[in-house]
């Protein structure tokens, strides 16, 4: 497996795991507010079963330019998508050689905490991504606790923005940054879900998640199930984990598993 730190799109910034011969990639989109990081854990689980992997930071985030905005952040997956769905040539940021990309055959995108929310949008934006991995998702912007389970606030969020991550964010300016992370109902609700109807659904879910309720979650797969009683949705709750690294490798190998099984039964 190698690793590539790329530059691509309109200056997005990207960690790219590449291994001869796969021909499947998982776009990888982080939660907020977080750092850049070299997420190479997750990337050797996938690449053992023929993904290759890419974690881009949302445009005005990190290493990326421009502004960091909701819309930035869908525009990031969507110009991700056609990046590799395209061959688009990329280049690496320690030398000016274009690298060329493979032919993939599937694309899946898995997202995780805010990520999750962008993720479960994107079919809606790129109707030919067919899969879908939620990560702990945040999946609305819903007042904290009202259903007396523990959870962060949106002040909890803002204080920790303002602690230090401010710092890797860049927004317009003028703009209120934390709008600019947290306003998402009024670009894309996600209490509409025809977008969502032909398309691979795994959640997986801390049952003991105080940052964001396990119970949204589960809610969300009831509703896709009840548009679609036909379609393929699964939600996985993972006892005593909470909101991160656990809860996210318990998921993905969930979601391998069930991806298995299916083939065996294909």
């Amino acid at each position: 497996m190698h690793s590539h730190l790329i530059n691509y799109a309109k200056g997005l910034v990207g960690q790219y795991y590449q291994t001869e011969g796969n021909r499947k990639l998982v776009i990888r989109l982080k939660g907020a507010p977080g750092v850049p990081e070299r997420p190479t854990k997750e990337a050797e689980t996938l690449s053992k079963v023929g993904f290759d992997f890419i974690a881009p930071d949302y445009y005005g985030h990190g290493r990326s330019s421009g502004y960091f905005n909701t819309k930035n952040c869908i525009q990031t997956a969507y110009d991700t998508l056609q990046t590799f769905r395209q061959q688009i040539p990329v280049v690496s940021v320690y030398s000016p050689d274009e690298l060329l990309l493979p032919v993939y055959e599937e694309i899946v995108i898995v997202g995780g905490s805010y990520g999750g929310w962008i993720a479960a949008a994107m079919p809606k934006f790129d109707d030919q991504l067919k899969e879908v991995v939620l990560l702990y998702p945040a999946l609305d912007r819903l007042d904290r606790n009202e259903h007396g389970h523990p959870e962060s606030t949106d002040e909890d969020f803002l204080r920790e923005y303002l602690l230090g991550y401010k710092n890797i964010y860049r927004v317009e300016e003028g703009s209120d940054p934390y709008d600019a992370m947290l306003d998402i109902e009024p670009l894309f609700s996600l209490s509409k879900l025809g977008h969502l109807s032909e398309t691979k659904v795994f959640v997986g879910h801390g049952s003991a998640d105080n940052v964001i309720w396990c119970g949204r979650s589960r809610q969300f797969i009831d509703d896709l199930r009840q548009m679609n009683p036909d379609g393929n949705y699964h939600y996985a709750e993972y006892y005593g984990l909470g909101h991160g690294g656990l809860c996210k490798d318990a998921t993905l190998q969930g979601w391998l598993y069930r991806r298995k099984q299916f083939e065996v039964q294909e």
